[in-house]
């Protein structure tokens, strides 16, 4: 199974049960001979972006209420998606998206009052190996990404606007499943 590139998304398929993937929708950022890492893109904790931007003395003008989970793995950390060009560091992963993880970017987003962008708190990683295991288990389809399904999806409509990437009708699935991630 070939590598992953930058942007892709992973889909968890309905045979994915485990409690914190169950419908989530990843956005790959590296995917390497180390592992893999990606970001979440619809789990919304309960923290206000708000006040975490009090604590660095910014102010938060946009319409992401909470702080979206990218993923159980070292949730001390902030990671930012945002559109591609500016000139503080950052990563660019497709055509006109990119992340960032510094405390530059996320104050010259913030004073800039860019639209497009999102904030989460820790990632998701997968070992070496692991997450071509899980693939091949079933557990993952994986589709290309683009600057607005990213920005102008809803978090709660995100798994079967993937899943709609593909062809595929949610609603045919699961019977009798209606919990929403």
């Amino acid at each position: 199974m070939e590598k992953l590139k930058p942007g892709t998304i992973l889909i968890a398929t309905p045979e994915l049960r485990d409690p914190y993937f169950h419908r989530s929708v990843v956005l790959i950022l590296e995917d390497d001979t180390e592992g893999t890492v990606g970001l979440v893109l619809n789990v919304e904790s309960e923290i206000e972006c708000a006040g975490i931007m009090t604590q660095f003395d910014l102010h938060w003008h946009h319409t992401q209420r909470n702080l979206l989970i990218g993923g159980p793995v070292d949730r001390n950390t902030l990671w930012i998606l945002h559109r591609d060009g500016w000139t503080f560091e950052h990563r660019s992963l497709i055509e006109g998206v990119a992340h960032s993880r510094t405390e530059e970017a996320l104050r010259a987003l913030c004073q800039a009052n860019a639209e497009d962008m999102s904030v989460f708190m820790g990632y998701a990683g997968w070992g070496p190996k692991q997450l071509q295991r899980e693939r091949e288990e079933g557990s993952w389809w994986v589709a290309e990404a683009h600057a607005d399904f990213l920005f102008d999806t809803d978090t709660t409509e995100m798994w079967e606007a993937a899943l709609a990437l593909l062809g595929v009708d949610a609603s045919l699935l699961w019977v009798g499943d209606t919990e929403a991630h």
